[in-house]
């Protein structure tokens, strides 16, 4: 079985950004920028806003 490849580029960030909570480096409470996202990455804000987005349907399905 091969290792998992994100489809799009905001998948991608989708990834970073649950590595990032999870390694403790984004904490409950956080604000985050899309656009300093997207600097740091060195993309549009348009994938760093659909992975975001990703990422507040599950802090809403988990009640966070």
């Amino acid at each position: 079985m091969s290792a998992y490849q994100p489809d799009t580029v905001a998948d991608l960030i989708h990834d970073q950004l649950r590595q990032q909570i999870w390694g403790g480096a984004l904490l409950p409470g956080d604000r985050v920028s899309i656009r300093a996202l997207a600097q740091q990455r060195g993309v549009s804000v348009i994938p760093v806003r659909d992975a975001v987005r990703e990422w507040r349907g599950f802090a809403t399905q988990a009640g966070v």
